[in-house]
């Protein structure tokens, strides 16, 4: 399942992500479809989970991905909204998610290693 986390320079916000998709997206809110055959062709199903502390903006490529989304809907009883976008706004997407994983692996330490220096006993129980 893929996430929509911003468009271009915009990241969306934590809570409210229904409001801001439908005017940056112009997206359209409609009720929870029954079948991926529903969405028409040229557009992307969008689901918003909303959960106490964030929402969620998943949206469905495949029927897989509709799966997974409605089967979740079924076990929970957390809100939803259903949006639909025109899929010419995927592009804008997913440039925004390679560069926020980008800007996420520049804030990555690298991993510590520790030398033994040389001439020391060696401790079984504390290689240190």
């Amino acid at each position: 399942m893929n996430y929509i986390n911003g468009k271009n320079e915009i990241e969306l916000p934590t809570i409210g992500k229904t409001e801001v998709i439908m005017e940056l997206f112009e997206a359209e809110k409609i009720l929870s479809p029954n079948s991926f055959q529903d969405i028409p062709h040229d557009k992307i199903l969008i689901c918003i989970i909303e959960n106490q502390s964030f929402d969620a903006a998943a949206y469905c490529l495949t029927e897989q991905d509709f799966r997974t989304i409605i089967n979740i809907e079924d076990s929970d009883k957390r809100g939803r909204q259903w949006l639909l976008i025109d899929k010419k706004e995927l592009k804008p997407i997913q440039e925004f998610e390679r560069k926020r994983k980008e800007r996420q692996k520049a804030f990555v330490f690298p991993k510590l290693v520790l030398v033994r220096e040389e001439g020391t006993e060696n401790d079984e129980e504390n290689p240190f």
